[in-house]
Formats: structure tokens, C-alpha cells, sequence
């Protein structure tokens, strides 16, 4: 009699079965991070937040507005509504037009805005404005071109005043989406050839004689046209809210922001510098206790590739209070002359 043993442990050997199946996927391999000797990231910071104080909705509506004085009678032709659907009742002004101007500039594509301000005496001055700019335009002549815009642009202003007090109070609140470019709206710029962005941006400030303070909020993203910043970054990223010393608190941080910014290089490599917690505790209303990173020195926590790294960032945004674009608009920019064309 054979022993059972052995047949029994080959009974239960499974035969080899090619499945094609390799097994479960591998981990992915991190690419390493990479060299960054050639690389100040607290310079490509302050320098990222100055671009984005420069991507508004007024620098494409008021040199929308200078393009115009390049036309002349007839081109480009202005409507008022739709001229394509005259029924909708569309409250709107704008142009649609392919031609060439006395002046020699060329007018192609169309845009449209809309504008609503109103005043009111309260014991002072309160004006509420709204404009609107959405358009696919080109103005250009045979060396250059002067405006083209692809998106939409809007804003809005709260500006409350009373000149017998000095007291002054306002809020600015500012949405694009779309692609800029031009000489008009680039020049002076660090970034000539203009950007790509969907960013929102809010200031608030309030004046009482000669004591001020300002907030500022910013979230959103901008890709660069050439050149490129410190010749490495074509992208920035931000979601930063701060105020000036005197409009916080004995207990917030006046060293740095809440929120981060990020910069890209061109092979899809990100920088993010992360300050203070941006979101705030439900229950307690204060920023959320994250210890190192809560810490208030006015360095940042460096991610490359979302990796975070051991160094700090240290940077110095104090600038920022005395920069003159932290100002409201114009309230009279919100209704253009429409005179010469």
C-alpha cells in the first residue's frame, strides 16, 4: 500500500496557469528631486506675488479702452444689445468687426461690457460700481500688437467716504479668466509678453486721518509668456490672505500670510512655499494648530513635487504695504468715455 501522504500534497499542487496577469501594480518610483542650486525661491516668491498684484480686471479694461482710440468712424462698428438676436434686450455695449482703421490698426474679433454704478448720500459718499468685459479681440497693425484679449474680465467697488472726517472706506473685488497680451496692457511689466490666468483677488482698506489698513486676499493661478522668471518659473499659483500690522490683532501673525504660493518650471515641477494655515478652526475661528508650520517667523514650508522638504523658506513681504497698486480703482474708470468712437 503506497503512503498517502505524498499523494495528497501533489494532489493539491495547483498547475502553473498563464494568466498574462503580472500581479498587483508596483509603487510608483518618485522621480528625485530636483537640482536647485541655480534656484532663490524666496526671490521667485516675492517675485510671483508681484505678478499677481498686476493680474486684475481693470489692466484689461482700461487699455481695452486705449486699443478703441486706434479706430476710427465705422471701424470698429459698436452696437448696443446683440446685433445678431436684436430681441434679447441685451444690456450691453460692444464691437464685432474684421477691418483696418485710418490709423492703420486692424480690429478683429468682438467684445462686449456692461457697467452699473450708482451714488448715494449717507452723511458721506457710498458708491457701489460693476463692469464687465468678456471678448475675443485683437487690435494690432503690421508691427505690432497693441490689445488682445480672450476671456472675461470683472470687478466690483464698495467705496465708502466721508471728506468732512477724512474717513474713507473700500473694498475691490476682482475675477479673470482669460489670456492677455499687447503692448498696451504689457508695458512697464516684468512679463511683456503677457499671461494666462484665472485668478481672484480682493483688497480692502479704511483711512481715519492718517491712520490706514489694508487686507489682501488672492487666490487663483497665472502662466507666464516668456521671459520667464529668474529664467526658471513659467507658472505661479497662490491662495494667500493678509493684512498690514495694524489691522491685526495682539494675537495674529504679522510675519507672514495664511495660505502658500507655488511656482512651475516648464517641465511640470512645483515649488510651494506653505505659511500659515489658510483655513480657520470652525469652533474657535482661529487658524488651525499644525506645529512647526503654525510658527510665526516668516518662513515657509518648502513641497517640491508635493514632497515636503526639511529646509524653510524664509522670505520678506513686508514690501508689499507700501506697494501703490494696493489702491481702489477709479470710480469714474467704471463708465469709459465713449466719445471718439
Amino acid at each position: 500500500m503506497l503512503p498517502l501522504l505524498p499523494l495528497l500534497t501533489v494532489a493539491c499542487t495547483p498547475e502553473p496557469v498563464d494568466s498574462g496577469d503580472t500581479g498587483p501594480p508596483r509603487g510608483v518610483e518618485l522621480l528625485p528631486i530636483p537640482d536647485m542650486s541655480g534656484m532663490d525661491l524666496a526671490v521667485a516668491a516675492n517675485e510671483a506675488l508681484d505678478v499677481a498684484l498686476g493680474v486684475h480686471a481693470e489692466r484689461a479694461w482700461t487699455q481695452h479702452f486705449a486699443a478703441l482710440e486706434l479706430g476710427s468712424s465705422g471701424c470698429p462698428d459698436l452696437y448696443f444689445g446683440d446685433p445678431t438676436e436684436p430681441d434679447e434686450g441685451e444690456e450691453w455695449m460692444g464691437w464685432v468687426d474684421a477691418c483696418v482703421s485710418t490709423s492703420g490698426a486692424e480690429f478683429a474679433g468682438e467684445a462686449r461690457w456692461e457697467t452699473d454704478i450708482a451714488g448715494e448720500d449717507i452723511g458721506g459718499l457710498s458708491i457701489e460700481a460693476e463692469r464687465t468685459l468678456q471678448a475675443d479681440a485683437l487690435v494690432r497693425d503690421t508691427q505690432q500688437t497693441f490689445f488682445s484679449w480672450d476671456g472675461r474680465a470683472e470687478d466690483s467697488l464698495l467705496q465708502v467716504s466721508d471728506p468732512d472726517t477724512d474717513y474713507a472706506r473700500w473694498t475691490w473685488r476682482s475675477d479673470v479668466d482669460g489670456t492677455l497680451r499687447g503692448t498696451l496692457p504689457m508695458e512697464g511689466t516684468v512679463h511683456p509678453e503677457g499671461w494666462r490666468s484665472d485668478l481672484s483677488l480682493e483688497m480692502s482698506g479704511e483711512q481715519a486721518g492718517e491712520s490706514q489698513t489694508l487686507e489682501l486676499a488672492l487666490k487663483g493661478n497665472v502662466y507666464l509668456f516668456e521671459p520667464l522668471l529668474q529664467g526658471n518659473f513659467d507658472s505661479l499659483v497662490v491662495d494667500l490672505a493678509w493684512a498690514e500690522p495694524e489691522a491685526l490683532g495682539p494675537d495674529e501673525c504679522t510675519q507672514e500670510p495664511r495660505g502658500w504660493i507655488g511656482v512651475r518650471t516648464p517641465d511640470a515641477t512645483w515649488f510651494h512655499l506653505v505659511f500659515q494655515p489658510r483655513e480657520e478652526d470652525v469652533a474657535s475661528g482661529e487658524a488651525y494648530d499644525n506645529s512647526p508650520y503654525t510658527d510665526c517667523d516668516g518662513c515657509a514650508s518648502l513641497y517640491v513635487r508635493g514632497v515636503a522638504q526639511e529646509q524653510l523658506i524664509c522670505t520678506d513681504l513686508s514690501w508689499l504695504w507700501s506697494d501703490p497698486r494696493l489702491s481702489p480703482p477709479d470710480p469714474a474708470g467704471f463708465l469709459p468715455d465713449r466719445r471718439g468712437y
